[in-house]
């Protein structure tokens, strides 16, 4: 009777340390699971964070374009066309010698070929004819020969790619990627020498950039500006990414695949 009463208080408690350790092992598998979730939604919750950033970038950055475009319109082309139509008026309105219409048809013409110009400007800025006309390489290179020319930078740029399998939205960001980063570098890096070089990296097309500004701390940055978040934008596009470093007084260097 002694042995049956031990035996069935070994079973017991048997049971009651089984039941024990799996009631933990469902209790650690449901906190594990919680924890998985729960990273999981501060995962997606950063991506919706880092999309509503870029969305409101993209957003910010086209209303710029447009006050941009409107204020040249209005400050430029339209002052210039305000000249024609006066000077159009006062050939027909009033009595001139030979020589003084010779002289405002002149002036009339000049006027007309700088509002010309400065349509083109505007076009040019928008979307530039070689880049649809030609491709990628040729604007890129018209691009270079366009700085170059200023005298202040001297860029050098290679290329080993065919742009021509990258469709015309794609290649329009990679060159507002490119102007961009020269921007920057001659705005804010005060560079003289830029480094464009294109190339293919375990099977990706890679470009590799780099300038000899003055470089700034990259652990010091408490936020991106709108530049820096439309490449962000622009490479998101391309299913790229990105690898940037600098050091003050070592220039910047910007990776980017797509």
């Amino acid at each position: 009777m002694f042995k049956n009463d031990q035996l069935l208080l070994l079973i017991s408690y048997g049971i009651i340390f089984f039941a024990i350790v799996t009631i933990a092992i469902i209790i650690f598998v449901w906190k594990s699971r919680k924890k998985i979730l729960q990273k999981e939604v501060e995962k997606k919750e950063l991506e919706i964070q880092f999309q509503k950033k870029i969305l409101q970038a993209s957003i910010i950055a086209q209303e710029k374009e447009r006050s941009r475009i409107a204020q040249e319109l209005h400050d430029d082309i339209s002052a210039k066309l305000n000249v024609v139509s006066l000077q159009a008026y006062a050939l027909i309105s009033e009595k001139l010698t030979i020589e003084e219409t010779k002289e405002m048809v002149d002036t009339l013409l000049v006027t007309i070929k700088k509002t010309a110009e400065s349509s083109r400007n505007l076009a040019h800025n928008l979307l530039p004819p070689i880049l649809s006309e030609f491709g990628l390489h040729e604007a890129i290179k018209e691009l270079v020969l366009d700085v170059n020319n200023t005298k202040a930078v001297a860029i050098h740029y290679t290329n080993s790619l065919d742009f021509t399998s990258l469709n015309d939205n794609s290649q329009l960001h990679v060159f507002r990627i490119l102007q961009e980063l020269i921007n920057n570098s001659i705005k804010h890096g005060k560079s003289t020498k830029i480094q464009i070089d294109f190339k293919t990296l375990t099977g990706k097309r890679t470009c590799y950039y780099s300038d000899n500004g003055v470089g700034f701390n990259v652990e010091k940055i408490q936020y991106k500006g709108l530049g820096m978040i439309s490449l962000e934008n622009r490479i998101l596009f391309l299913n790229g990414s990105y690898y940037f470093s600098s050091q003050v007084g070592k220039g910047f260097q910007y990776t980017f695949n797509f």
